[in-house]
């Protein structure tokens, strides 16, 4: 199951997407607080799984981790990020996944 979980984290962030073909989302309208959150628990899980996995592994958890860090800097910095609802949603959802 383990094996199953980090391939699901690592494809999610190292995927090669092709040309988005949605409505575009406005700017203004990304809810970067629940994003945040979301890529936090990512980056945790990213972290366990990077001191357990094969040395071919590492670095695609490397690769995945650099992505979602990247992806935090940026719900950080957006207009709509409320850092104190984030941290206590944050430790909420530890919580109930036992982390």
């Amino acid at each position: 199951m383990t094996f199953n979980k980090a391939r699901n984290l690592i494809n999610r962030y190292n995927s090669h997407k092709g040309k988005y073909k949605g409505r575009p989302i406005s700017y203004n309208k990304i809810d970067a607080t629940s994003k945040w959150i979301e890529y936090s628990l990512d980056e945790l899980e990213l972290k366990k799984l990077l001191l357990t996995a094969d040395f071919t592994d590492r670095f695609d958890i490397l690769k995945a981790l650099k992505k979602v860090e990247s992806k935090l800097d940026y719900m950080y910095k957006h207009q709509n990020f409320d850092m104190k609802e984030a941290v206590t949603e944050f430790k909420r959802a530890k919580l109930l996944l036992k982390m």
